[in-house]
């Protein structure tokens, strides 16, 4: 019993590692014209990280809002978005308190309220077009994400093509 116990846990640990490997190979852009950019934006005072990915940088981009607040999308569960990928450049920021931008400014003292985020979205987007070299880019709010992104559209819709809420908040 013990002998099939450790060949159990055995092949349970290979199948762990062999996961992360096709995982990470199904992560790699290998296009010459693809980006993978992982960095920082100075948004409402901080540095607020930002992912970057895609096949093409000539695609269409979509700056993703993560749920929340502070519970971003890590790039261990990036590889839901590797479809996305061939057809969009996706970039996902990392809110503040949250993720990259967390881990730049841990206890970060700032009070975290819709109008500051909001901003923070704002200028992020507008990063997000500088680098991308696109007039308007499509916004994507997932749940608390959708918070941000209904008041960013309203306040500038001149930035995005379209807006898209999935799991969105339908008050506050």
């Amino acid at each position: 019993m013990l002998i099939a116990l450790a060949v159990f846990l055995l092949l349970v640990g290979m199948g762990a590692v062999g996961l992360r490997t096709l995982l990470a190979r199904q992560q790699a852009l290998e296009s010459s014209a693809s980006i993978h950019e992982v960095g920082d934006v100075r948004s409402g005072g901080i540095p607020q990280g930002i992912e970057s990915r895609g096949w093409d940088r000539t695609n269409p981009v979509i700056l993703w809002l993560h749920g929340g607040p502070r519970a971003p999308v890590l790039p261990a569960s990036y590889a839901s978005f590797l479809p996305w990928e061939k057809t969009f450049t996706i970039a996902h920021w990392h809110q503040r308190g949250a993720g990259l931008t967390y881990a730049a400014t841990p206890g970060n003292p700032s009070p975290l309220t819709i109008d500051r985020m909001v901003q923070d979205g704002i200028e992020v987007a507008e990063h997000v077009r500088s680098r991308l070299h696109k007039d308007k880019i499509i916004l994507i709010g997932h749940s608390w994400g959708s918070v941000i992104g209904t008041r960013m559209v309203q306040r500038r819709p001149d930035l995005f093509a379209a807006y898209v809420g999935t799991g969105q908040f339908n008050s506050l």
